[in-house]
């Protein structure tokens, strides 16, 4: 899985850190801040996360491209899917499809509850968990790609996996607990859940297995 692409891919991702850390280092603290936070708190959300800053779409971006790796190489370790750039290509551009899509059915849902404030703070969740998904994963990205790999490398797609699992849940708990804060009844959560995070990562698990044709069953 030692494709010169892949290499590209990496450096890419790994440059796109560096420019980051050059232009702006609090980025980091910030990150780091927001994951272990219940709550982004209003300073955050007003001077800190903006959709405008070129550093916060550049981590977005460069997470989506490594979560892309990743699902490339669960396929070809898990499932024997050809490392075809095509391949990363449409997992790639599915990540960025998916995050978009939730970003705009956060706010559509959210706003017509009216609950005072809380669907900015789902917004940027959503993104700050995504970005921190893309940082680390890339280390488990980077050992796979290696030529000559550990025999132990065949564990990490399962690792990989039950982390981003677990940043999930995390980020239904996290936005479960900001609607209910901010007044919006328990119901619309649960419709919510089901009809918006549910059943359309049912969905997407349904398609990556055609996809990746892995004898999965659920």
């Amino acid at each position: 899985m030692g494709q010169a692409w892949v290499l590209l891919v990496l450096l890419a991702a790994v440059g796109t850190l560096g420019y980051v850390n050059m232009v702006s280092p609090r980025k980091w603290r910030l990150l780091l801040r927001s994951f272990f936070s219940v709550r982004l708190g209003r300073q955050s959300l007003r001077d800190d996360l903006d959709l405008q800053d070129r550093s916060f779409i550049a981590l977005i971006i460069a997470s989506c491209a490594v979560i892309g790796l990743f699902i490339m190489q669960c396929g070809t370790l898990l499932a024997g899917v050809a490392p075809q750039v095509s391949v990363w290509v449409i997992a790639f551009a599915g990540a960025l499809v998916v995050m978009a899509v939730q970003v705009v059915l956060l706010r559509v849902v959210t706003g017509s509850f009216q609950a005072g404030g809380g669907d900015g703070e789902q917004v940027y969740t959503l993104l700050v968990l995504q970005v921190v998904s893309g940082l680390l994963l890339l280390p488990m990205v980077a050992v796979i790609a290696f030529p000559h790999e550990p025999e132990w490398r065949g564990m990490l797609p399962w690792v990989g996996l039950g982390l981003a699992g677990t940043i999930v849940v995390l980020r239904w708990v996290r936005g479960g607990w900001v609607a209910l804060t901010d007044g919006v009844p328990l119901r619309y959560i649960f419709i919510y859940l089901c009809a918006l995070e549910f059943l359309p990562i049912a969905l997407v698990i349904q398609y990556l297995r055609a996809f990746l044709r892995a004898p999965i069953t659920l």
